[in-house]
């Protein structure tokens, strides 16, 4: 796993997670909401996505790489797309 930006990260050993789980009802709460908003966004990109082309998306992605001064990699931008490297770089040459 990879960070965009500085993160503090904790190991907890499975035993101990599964106690807190069951024993901790504002963390059950936290990972709930957290759980739900993974879905929520997954199923807005996936709805997304069926309605405009993956020209129009890239285009947007392209745009935002740009005002926010970041580099996103090939490969993260064809995960992103749902489709293979080889596919981006062939839309890229046709955008050109």
């Amino acid at each position: 796993i990879e960070t965009l930006t500085e993160a503090t990260v904790y190991a907890v050993k499975i035993p101990a997670f599964r106690s807190l789980i069951k024993n901790d009802l504002v963390l059950n709460n936290l990972l709930l909401e957290s759980f739900a908003e993974r879905i929520i966004n997954t199923s807005s990109r996936a709805s997304y996505q069926q309605l405009y082309t993956v020209e129009h998306t890239l285009k947007q992605l392209l745009q935002m790489q740009s005002k926010q001064d970041i580099q996103i990699s090939k490969e993260d931008m064809a995960a992103y797309l749902g489709i293979t490297v080889r596919s981006l770089n062939r839309i890229l040459k046709d955008l050109k």
